[in-house]
């Protein structure tokens, strides 16, 4: 084996400078054509874990917004429930109290509207009587 490298390193350092430098130059952009494949490759993997990994935690994140959202709107109407329970009988009673109210008001206006035309009928009656004599 070393013979072998100490025959390579002798044959190299044999041949003229330009082709030295031309060998190097191959050396490298191989180097560099093999680590930007390798990099793509390291990039390719990312991105599939990467959108792997968008997509379950979507779906978790969608999962989990659904079920908040059914114990929200449970919760809700229990709460709504609850509340309409204990509010219908002072709604009942606000109903009934302003019906009553309403009544009181139409026998109001109905005396009032009785007393104008009392005493627009004792008017006329009286201008009818004052005439005759």
């Amino acid at each position: 084996g070393d013979v072998l490298v100490g025959s390579l390193t002798r044959q190299l350092n044999a041949l003229p400078e330009v082709e030295q430098v031309a060998r190097a130059e191959r050396s490298l952009d191989a180097i560099v054509a093999a680590s930007a494949a390798e990099l793509d490759a390291l990039k390719s993997g990312f991105y599939k874990d990467l959108d792997r990994t968008e997509a379950a935690t979507t779906d978790a994140l969608r999962r989990g917004m659904r079920q908040t959202e059914a114990l929200t709107l449970g919760a809700i109407n229990k709460t709504a429930a609850a509340l309409d329970e204990v509010m219908a009988p002072t709604r009942e009673a606000v109903r009934a109290e302003l019906q009553a109210l309403n009544a009181v008001e139409d026998a109001k206006r109905e005396a009032r509207r009785r007393a104008a035309n009392t005493r627009r009928d004792f008017k006329r009656a009286s201008t009818w009587r004052d005439t005759d004599s």
